[in-house]
């Protein structure tokens, strides 16, 4: 089962292998030309092409594979050595970022020290200024709030007047009306 699965091949390598496009394997496979094995996967079907037609089908030599296997050797090596590199020039800054590091720690305390302490001195006359305002704020709605119940008071006092005004008014107008004469009797 394995040897067959081994002599076949995704549609990509065989476009690869014979230098045709996808399009034109489908083709093949439609026409029956090049023998075809459906693959199911949880996407749907996969469809592997014999490795063995295609090479008939459009004469490619089986060296193009040999070919490509040497190349990814190749650049796996050329891989390895850069990687190599970057790791001596990285290893060779940190050192360096090492020695620079500590230097500018020293300086970097003492100017913490002092932005520290200029904060505070900022936050302190911040709050101040803010407090004051604060208080001026205060006071200025206790004085509103006198002067409107004041306010209220007289608004209260004239509005007693007017209905003792008008109570008089009514209890007048419900008396029994006197005539000019009967006042002598």
């Amino acid at each position: 089962m394995k040897n067959e699965i081994q002599n076949f091949i995704s549609l990509q390598e065989a476009a690869s292998l014979s230098k045709k496009a996808e399009q034109t394997i489908r083709r093949a496979i439609k026409a029956k030309k090049i023998g075809v094995k459906r693959q199911k996967t949880p996407q749907g079907f996969v469809y592997l092409v014999d490795k063995a037609d295609v090479t008939k089908l459009y004469n490619c030599e089986k060296s193009f594979i040999k070919e490509k296997k040497t190349v990814s050797a190749s650049q796996t090596t050329s891989r390895e050595t850069s990687q190599a590199d970057s790791q001596e020039n990285i290893n060779s800054n940190s050192r360096k970022n090492k020695t620079t590091s500590q230097k500018s720690e020293k300086k970097s305390t003492s100017q913490k020290n002092t932005e520290v302490i200029e904060k505070s001195n900022t936050e302190l006359s911040v709050d101040y200024t803010a407090m004051m305002e604060f208080q001026k704020l205060l006071t200025g709605i206790v004085e509103q709030h006198q002067r409107e119940r004041e306010h209220s008071g007289r608004f209260m006092k004239e509005l007693q007047d007017k209905v003792m005004f008008l109570e008089h008014q009514i209890m007048q107008l419900q008396a029994p009306k006197k005539k000019w004469f009967q006042v002598w009797k």
